[in-house]
């Protein structure tokens, strides 16, 4: 994402993750890692380049609508 964008993202207080059409991470904001670091999460399962929808567990899937 350009610099901007992210801007804008962590200027938002709640946690952002941006997915792509495959349920990849594209970009995410400052309060989703932060939230990852503060519960114990691992960014190497929930950070850009992961696919999000391979690695949640299946009640989050169900939450996530993916349109192709």
């Amino acid at each position: 994402m350009q610099p901007f964008s992210l801007a804008v993202l962590d200027s938002l207080v709640d946690q952002i993750a941006v997915l792509d059409h495959e349920g990849v991470i594209i970009a995410q904001n400052q309060s989703w890692v932060s939230f990852s670091n503060e519960n114990g999460g691992d960014l190497r399962k929930t950070g850009v380049g992961v696919n999000y929808i391979a690695v949640c567990p299946q009640e989050i899937q169900n939450g996530i609508i993916i349109c192709k």
